[in-house]
């Protein structure tokens, strides 16, 4: 499909611009924040002095200055993009394990077709504000739209992807098409 393409995980980031561009009123769930620092603590990494609860609700701002943070100490020899989405690769099993998660994706088994297109319902469940979109589905893909979601979409969104299909045991790729740093599309392939 026309304009997507493999992330480039090279470019820098600009932490700083990315709280911009984050609304200040926006927050998500603390379980992925809290399995950032679980993360952290099983490598003897140093862990933010805040204790975060699964399901309480946290400035995104804040989400994206530790999730850069951690990216960086647990994948040290990783450019910041490429860890950020290693990162988020961890996102979609936590929350799959969670109840809410567990009702939403349970019934599905590895049915990745079905995951990918029920995953703007996840997306609502744990974001106060951005939303997803399936604006395509097929029988080996599907196109999801993020608007105003600003959680690095060219790397730790990728990887939120990537680690359903590593979940489901799937092999597949995940493009990306960028309108804005906080608005774009994902081509997911099976």
């Amino acid at each position: 499909m026309d304009g997507f393409s493999l992330p480039d995980t090279n470019d820098p980031i600009d932490v700083a611009a990315a709280v911009e561009r984050c609304l200040p009123a926006a927050t998500t769930r603390g379980m992925f924040i809290a399995d950032i620092v679980d993360a952290l603590k099983k490598r003897g990494l140093p862990v933010p002095p805040k204790t975060y609860h699964m399901f309480g609700n946290y400035p995104q701002r804040e989400f994206i200055t530790v999730a850069a943070a951690a990216a960086r100490a647990l994948h040290p020899d990783q450019r910041e993009k490429e860890s950020l989405r290693r990162l988020g690769q961890m996102a979609y099993p936590i929350f799959a394990s969670t109840m809410i998660g567990k009702v939403m994706y349970g019934v599905l088994g590895n049915d990745i077709g079905a995951i990918m297109r029920v995953a703007p319902r996840g997306y609502e469940a744990i974001l106060s504000h951005g939303r997803a979109e399936v604006v395509e589905s097929g029988a080996t893909h599907v196109r999801v739209r993020l608007t105003n979601v600003a959680t690095f979409l060219d790397s730790y969104q990728v990887g939120v992807f990537e680690g359903a299909l590593l979940s489901c045991n799937v092999r597949g790729t995940v493009k990306v098409r960028l309108e804005t740093p906080v608005t774009g599309e994902f081509l997911v392939e099976w």
